[in-house]
């Protein structure tokens, strides 16, 4: 209401709600509480993904805003699966771009053929337990 801009960041499940999505040849969980709180601040969402250029100059690559929507109960956990998985594919995008710039030191994708911890046949949207979200060894500061 300030005019203000909050940034979260969308590429770790960081013990917070998140969805499991398609994400290059497997599938990932991707947190969904940037969307929530978008909805219920009535504030458009907006992605934005930094790369660093030669000379140490940054690329900005920014996605139109995505206006927000609070869906009838019922339909929450689809719509909510639907904004993760398009910010996976905008990722991918990303990624494929400049692989080199995407550091993972934990393990990202799901293990095939298991179901994530957290979900349940009638939610798509899990809550990711601390131990899968962050190894112990790694650092706690931001990255």
């Amino acid at each position: 209401r300030r005019g203000e801009i909050v940034a979260m960041m969308g590429g770790r499940a960081y013990d917070s709600p998140a969805a499991n999505v398609p994400f290059f040849d497997g599938e990932a969980a991707f947190p969904v509480g940037a969307h929530v709180m978008a909805a219920i601040a009535g504030a458009p969402l907006v992605t934005v993904f930094s790369m660093r250029e030669p000379g140490g100059h940054y690329h900005f690559f920014g996605f139109p805003p995505q206006p927000p929507e609070r869906p009838p109960h019922h339909l929450r956990d689809a719509h909510l699966r639907a904004c993760a998985a398009t910010f996976a594919r905008r990722l991918e995008g990303i990624v494929k771009r400049d692989p080199l710039q995407w550091y993972n030191f934990f393990p990202f994708w799901n293990a095939p053929g298991k179901r994530s911890v957290g979900t349940s046949p009638r939610s798509s949207i899990q809550h990711v337990p601390s131990a899968l979200a962050r190894p112990s060894s790694a650092p706690t500061g931001p990255t």
